[in-house]
């Protein structure tokens, strides 16, 4: 049986484009009003980003939103395979020419273009309303754009010879981007975007219920409300995750096998390991305590932060898809990433126990005790030809992708966490031995 979820590449075709009708209707409000009105695109990576643009753009889709969509010109731009302003112009260039009607078409391919030759070619398009989709627009922070290349984007929409729009697609809302490369939060580049931006979010109830029954049912099978909910619980409600749940699901269920959450959401731990990751090392210190919180089934009133910063986090968290909330209480969407979360938080405590144990033998005189408690350190480090409990837990991570370097650095530890390893620490340090000893007769190890 073939696998009828798509988990890898973008969705190309509507008819596998599940969602999202919110966000459509917002899209073509902004773009079909008396002008071209540019929008901001925003998602976590695995959002459906790229889906979403190729969605928009299909003749299908815009004959179903549009009174005249025929006066729309949707032209696609990968920015993360544009290394240079030139390179992103000589692409844009060449998409236009290839919308040229056939007497106006060159036969050649388009020399390397700029700012000047992309708006002389747009004086072609009168009547028409050209739509710039710029997916991966986060690649202007890693590749050779400036401030000034915003610049020159903001100044091709001032021109009333013709109608231009830009989509950007990206993980950092635009004032984030421009900061990266140069240009001041006071650049008139913002005012052209729609104050709002439209994020994709986790799916509805009813969008996600089809996502799960519809191919299922392609295959011949019927999905129960309680298959949807099981996947709905540990995927969350981001399509692409929803996809990759659902398929071992499926499997389970073609099989006649009943359902082992636990190895399940330990292989979707593992699978999803790169992506999550990259979520963790974009988050802000405030972003990451807030959801190490929620994880553990704790509220964050509690963190170190201003009760304005952390609803402020709460409600982008909210917005991206990784948290769920009803009133003031939230929790997180995901048990997959919420699992994730709890190992990656586990690898600071169990570094630093050697550590507080050889603060506690820096302090102790008698010689018996000392040769009694340096098997816990030898239990952690190892000795000889034994590996020690670190050693086996980076095994473990070795075994679930996770980069050894990346955990040895303990980059991605959370802030509130290397805290409360920190202060553990110090408190065997500075406290006297009754109390050092005792605390560690009763708090095991993990």
């Amino acid at each position: 049986m073939s696998n009828p979820y798509i988990i890898g590449p973008p969705v190309r075709l509507p008819a596998n484009f599940y969602g999202r009708v919110r966000q459509a209707k917002q899209f073509f409000e902004h773009l079909a009003g008396p002008q071209g009105q540019c929008v901001s695109i925003l998602g976590v990576r695995r959002a459906g980003k790229t889906s979403f643009l190729q969605y928009v753009a299909h003749p299908q889709v815009k004959a179903a939103h549009l009174p005249n969509p025929e006066r729309f010109l949707m032209v696609y731009v990968d920015v993360s395979a544009c290394r240079s302003a030139t390179e992103f112009y000589t692409r844009v260039h060449q998409r236009l020419l290839d919308e040229l009607p056939g007497a106006l078409r060159p036969e050649r391919k388009s020399p390397p273009a700029d700012a000047y030759m992309v708006e002389s070619l747009l004086y072609e398009f009168e009547g028409r309303r050209v739509v710039v989709l710029m997916d991966e627009f986060d690649h202007l922070r890693t590749a050779r754009f400036s401030g000034d290349f915003l610049v020159e984007l903001r100044a091709l929409t001032s021109d009333w010879n013709y109608d231009l729009a830009y989509v950007t697609a990206s993980y950092w809302n635009l004032v984030q981007l421009g900061n990266l490369v140069g240009l001041p939060p006071t650049s008139p580049f913002y005012n052209i975007f729609y104050p709002t931006p439209i994020y994709l979010s986790g799916l509805s109830a009813t969008e996600l219920d089809e996502l799960v029954r519809l191919p299922a049912r392609r295959v011949g099978i019927e999905a129960t409300g309680e298959d949807v909910a099981y996947v709905r619980s540990l995927a969350g409600s981001l399509p692409f995750f929803v996809q990759a749940t659902a398929a071992i699901w499926l499997q389970y269920k073609v099989e006649g096998r009943k359902r082992d959450t636990r190895m399940i959401t330990q292989r979707l731990v593992s699978e999803m390991w790169p992506y999550y990751e990259q979520w963790w090392r974009n988050f802000s210190d405030i972003e990451r305590d807030v959801l190490a919180t929620i994880s553990k089934e704790n509220q964050s009133a509690h963190l170190p932060y201003d009760e304005g910063e952390i609803n402020a986090t709460v409600e982008g968290l909210w917005n991206y898809g990784l948290i769920a909330k009803s009133g003031t209480q939230f929790w997180m969407d995901s048990q997959v990433f919420s699992q994730w979360i709890r190992e990656i938080s586990g690898r600071a405590r169990q570094i630093a126990v050697p550590r507080k144990d050889a603060a506690l033998m820096s302090r102790v005189h008698d010689r018996a005790l000392r040769r009694e408690w340096v098997h816990r350190i030898l239990d952690h480090d190892g000795s000889g030809g034994e590996e020690g409990g670190i050693e086996r837990w980076l095994v473990l991570t070795d075994v679930l992708g996770l980069d050894r370097a990346y955990v040895i650095s303990m980059e991605g530890a959370l802030p509130a966490t290397r805290f409360a390893v920190e202060a553990y620490v110090t408190f065997v340090r500075e406290r006297s031995l009754l109390e050092d000893t005792r605390r560690n007769a009763t708090v095991r190890d993990t």
